[in-house]
C-alpha cells in the first residue's frame, strides 16, 4: 500500500522515584511520514537501584542416617540494574508494487553490585560443620544489536515475493571476584572475567500465494 499521508507524531513519558535508592524510567516514540517514506523509532531507559538486596536460601535433608542443614545468606550491596533500548526503522515505497524497509535495534543492560557478604553455615546432626564467609562483587553486562533489510514485491493480486536479510550480535561480559572476609585475611580467592560474543546472519526468501480468502500457501 502506498504511503500517501504526511505528518509527525510521537509521545514521551518520564518517571522517577527514590526508595532505598533511585528509580527512573524514560520512554520516547516518534513516527514521521512524508510522501513515500515512513520513519519511526523509539527509545526506553529504566534504572532500579537498591541499597541492599538480601537472598537467604537453605536446604534440609537426610543422608545415610545423618541430618544435614545448610544455609547461605547473600547481601547484594548497592545493586544497580539498568537497561537502554532503541529502535530505528524506515520504509520506502519504491513503486506501487515494491516496498523496501530497514530496521535497526540496539539494547544495553547491566546488573552490578559492590562487595557484599556471603555467609554460610553447615550443621550435621545438630553439630556445627563449617561456616565459610566471603565477600562477592559482580558486574554483568549484555549488549545486543539487530539489523534487518526487507524488500517486498507484489507480483499479482494474489502473489508476492518477500526477501529478508537479518544480522544479530550479542556480547555478554561478566566480571567480579570472591575474596575472604577481612578477619580471615581478605585475600582474593577467585576472579572472573568472561566475555561471550555471538554473531548470527540469516537470509530468507518467501513466495506467498493466496489460494482463497482464508488460505495461503507459503513455500520454503
Amino acid at each position: 500500500i502506498m504511503i500517501s499521508t504526511s505528518g509527525v507524531n510521537g509521545n514521551a513519558s518520564l518517571t522517577g522515584g527514590y526508595g532505598q535508592e533511585e528509580k527512573a524510567g524514560l520512554s520516547l516514540n516518534l513516527n514521521a511520514r512524508t510522501g513515500k517514506v515512513n520513519i519511526y523509532g523509539d527509545y526506553s531507559y529504566t534504572l532500579n537501584a537498591n541499597e541492599n538486596n538480601i537472598v537467604d536460601h537453605y536446604r534440609e535433608y537426610e543422608y545415610e542416617g545423618s541430618d544435614y542443614y545448610y544455609e547461605n545468606l547473600v547481601t547484594f550491596r548497592h545493586r544497580q540494574r539498568a537497561q537502554h533500548a532503541a529502535n530505528l526503522g524506515w520504509d520506502i515505497n519504491l513503486s506501487e508494487r515494491t516496498i523496501m524497509g530497514f530496521l535497526f535495534s540496539y539494547a544495553y543492560s547491566y546488573d552490578r553490585w559492590d562487595q557484599g557478604p556471603s555467609i554460610s553455615k553447615s550443621i550435621v546432626d545438630q553439630l556445627p560443620a563449617g561456616s565459610p564467609r566471603f565477600l562477592i562483587d559482580s558486574d554483568n553486562r549484555i549488549t545486543s544489536a539487530f539489523g534487518n533489510f526487507n524488500l517486498g514485491q507484489q507480483l499479482s493480486d494474489k502473489s508476492r515475493l518477500n526477501f529478508d536479510l537479518d544480522y544479530a550480535r550479542i556480547d555478554f561480559s561478566s566480571t567480579g571476584g570472591i575474596q575472604d572476609y577481612p578477619d580471615a585475611g581478605g585475600e582474593q580467592v577467585l576472579l572472573t572475567d568472561r566475555k561471550t560474543p555471538v554473531d548470527i546472519w540469516t537470509v530468507q526468501l518467501d513466495h506467498i500465494t493466496t489460494l482463497n480468502a482464508t488460505t495461503r500457501s507459503v513455500p520454503e
